[in-house]
Formats: structure tokens, sequence, C-alpha cells
């Protein structure tokens, strides 16, 4: 009987892991496509900037891109980037036979994939800004391969145009274009600097934004842990967030849920309240925001191996 009972319990708690696992991985998915919805939203409000090549077009699409990445990783930021392209084709159709996205998706990747990889080998807020400056002079060069190499040499295939006539246009305004080299220096380089860096500048504010909140819930448990009615939706509340978002943020800034982080936060305090020996456990529990104090021995145990008496009885 007492096999079968030892065997039941991991296989319980076995199944409660899997659920949470894929709540959150339903979660992740979620704002993943949320995310791609709002890049292509912000692609959709583009427009050309004064003096450079008409053919270009200022938007900042790559805020949700990079945060995405930020926060769930390469492949997740490479999803959103999809996702974006497709409800582009869905809402507007291509006008380059998928050319125009084609470069879409390769000049994304090439501002994106060296910041995240930058980030996340060793993430801090110096990482992050080098690896959106890194990023930012990747994508430019990259930038002036695509336009030269593919999608000028297709639209004046298409169009019936010769590069002269492209040139023409730049021309028209910015009178210090002149030939192709003076259209890259002057236009093509210069517009992907200002696009690419007003990108990374708004993603910074939002990352430091982001940063703070952690900070802010960390510091806000370690005032009101002993407190029975702290818990992921008043913390939300008290941020302004939505619980399901904030906690999707927190995870992946501290690897674990608040729930989890709280709980784990609760148990240390309890531990040093109980090396001290000068408290009941039942008011230790209470200290630390447990009324029920069975509930919290089950906390304890779970947490460490041990009872509270067992605890402190090796202290």
């Amino acid at each position: 009987m007492n096999r079968t009972n030892d065997t039941v319990k991991p296989v319980g708690r076995t199944t409660e892991g899997l659920n949470h696992t894929v709540r959150a991985r339903v979660r992740s998915i979620a704002f993943i496509g949320l995310m791609g919805a709002l890049s292509t939203v912000l692609m959709l409000l583009r427009f050309p900037l004064p003096f450079l090549p008409p053919f270009l077009s200022f938007d900042l699409s790559g805020v949700m891109e990079i945060l995405g990445g930020y926060m769930f990783g390469p492949v997740a930021a490479f999803f959103i980037i999809l996702i974006k392209l497709l409800l582009q084709l869905m809402i507007q159709g291509s006008l380059s036979f998928g050319t125009g996205e084609l470069q879409g998706l390769i000049l994304s990747c090439a501002y994106v994939m060296p910041a995240l990889f930058v980030y996340h080998w060793k993430k801090s807020k110096k990482t992050a800004i080098l690896g959106m400056l890194l990023s930012t002079v990747v994508v430019s060069v990259v930038a002036v391969i695509t336009n030269l190499y593919l999608i000028i040499p297709f639209y004046a295939t298409l169009f019936g145009m010769t590069m002269d006539d492209i040139i023409a246009m730049c021309s028209a305004v910015n009178p210090a274009v002149k030939d192709a080299a003076t259209m890259v220096i002057m236009g093509i380089v210069p517009f992907n600097l200002i696009k690419y860096g007003a990108t990374s500048i708004v993603t910074f504010l939002v990352y430091k934004r982001l940063s703070r909140v952690i900070r802010g819930i960390l510091e806000y448990i370690e005032a009101h842990y002993g407190e029975e009615d702290l818990s992921t939706a008043r913390i939300a509340e008290y941020f302004h967030f939505a619980p399901a978002y904030l906690n999707v943020l927190f995870k992946q800034e501290m690897k674990v849920t608040l729930k989890q982080y709280l709980s784990g936060y609760r148990v240390e305090k309890a531990k040093k309240l109980l090396e001290q020996d000068y408290m009941k456990i039942n008011e230790i529990a209470a200290r630390c925001g447990y009324s029920n104090s069975n509930y919290f021995w089950k906390v304890f145990r779970d947490a460490t191996g041990m009872t509270p008496a067992e605890y402190r009885s090796k202290a």
C-alpha cells in the first residue's frame, strides 16, 4: 500500500507540472501572435522620409520583433517576423511578386538576430545596447546589398526602368544623388541608420520600462511578502498590467513565475526566522504571509524537503 502511494504522488506532481507547462506555452504562443499582429500594424503606418529615396519607407515594426526576441528568444522573433509578413500579404497583397517581402524577411532577421544573440549571451543593459548598435550596422550593410542586387534590379525590370531612372527618382528628392554610389552613401545607408537607430532607441526605452517594472515587483514583494493576500493578481493590478502578460514578462526575466518567486521568497524568510529560535512556527508562518499553518508546513516541506520543525532542529 505504501508503495502504491509513493508511486501515485510523483505522477500527480508530474501531471500538474505538465499542465502548467502547457498553459505557459499556450500563453507564450498567444503573445507571439499578438506581437506579430502589432508589428503588422506598425508596418502599415510606414511613410517615406524627406530627402531620402522614395522607394524606402520608415516604420517601427522592428520594435515588436526585437522585444519578442528579448522575451522569448530568437526562434520566437523569427515567427513574429513571419506573422507580420503573412498578415501584410493578406491585407495588402504583394506588388513585387514576393521580392519585397523576401527583402523584409532578410532585413528584419539581419537587424533582430545579431542583437538577440549578443543579449542572450549575457543579459544586461550594456549587452542590449551593444547588440542593437551592432544590429543597426549589420542591417545597414545588408540593406545596401539587397537594394542594389535584388530590389532595384527587380523593380527596374518589372516596370521597364533603368538604373538611371531609379537614380533620377532619388535626385528629385535629394539633388546630391548623382549615381549609384551617391545613392548608397546619401540615401540607402542614412535611411537604414535612421530607421533602425530609431527602432533601437524606442526598444531600449521600452526595455528600460520593463526592467524598472521587474525591479519594482521585487521591491514590492520584499515590502509586502508578509501580507496573506499578496498574489499575482494584486501585483499586476498595482503595476497596471494584465496578470497573464506580467507573469510572462517576469518568467522570461527571472526564469520562474511570480507565484513561484513569491513562495520561494517567503520560504527563505521563514528559514532565517527559524534559525533565530525565538518565534513559534505558527508565528513565523503568519509573519511570512501564511495564516494557515498546515499550508505553510506543506509549502515549506515541498521547497526544502523537511518540515519547519526539522529545519529548526538542524539549523
